[in-house]
């Protein structure tokens, strides 16, 4: 026997369309939760004086967001699944990425370093090296 409903006349229909099947639609309220829903936004400086401060308060999935200014600090991700971006990424005005700087200082001598994207999402990202008068900015075009 089928489950008692309301007499509407979306049952009534649904029954009549099933009457010589063995179910019964159930109505099925479908909730989806994205996964930034959950995760926080740090603002650097407004919350945390530096991106490092920032980078250690924060939590896998969070975003650490940069405003413009020069932050003279080296930066260390400590294995977490976060974002750290300058406004660009909530505006899309490109301006913010020039005057956004990461500016850690080094001793002269050659340096090489080894850029793993394998976590990164596919995109294209831009970053710019400069070495005493010497600058130069690039595309850098992730493909998966």
């Amino acid at each position: 026997m089928p489950p008692k409903h309301k007499d509407t006349k979306l049952h009534q229909r649904a029954i009549e369309n099933n009457r010589d099947n063995d179910f019964y639609p159930i109505p099925i309220i479908f909730i989806s939760t994205i996964h930034f829903a959950y995760s926080d936004v740090i603002l650097v400086p407004e919350d945390y004086a530096t991106i490092s401060e920032g980078i250690e308060a924060a939590s896998d999935g969070d975003t650490v967001l940069v405003s413009p200014g020069t932050y003279n600090e080296r930066i260390e991700f400590m294995g977490k699944d976060i974002t750290v971006a300058s406004l660009y990424l909530m505006t899309r005005d490109p301006s913010y990425i020039k005057e956004t700087i990461v500016n850690e200082e080094k001793e002269a001598r050659f340096y090489e370093v080894t850029f793993d994207a394998s976590g990164l999402p596919a995109g294209v990202y831009i970053y710019r090296l400069q070495a005493g008068e010497y600058v130069e900015s690039k595309k850098l075009l992730i493909l998966k």
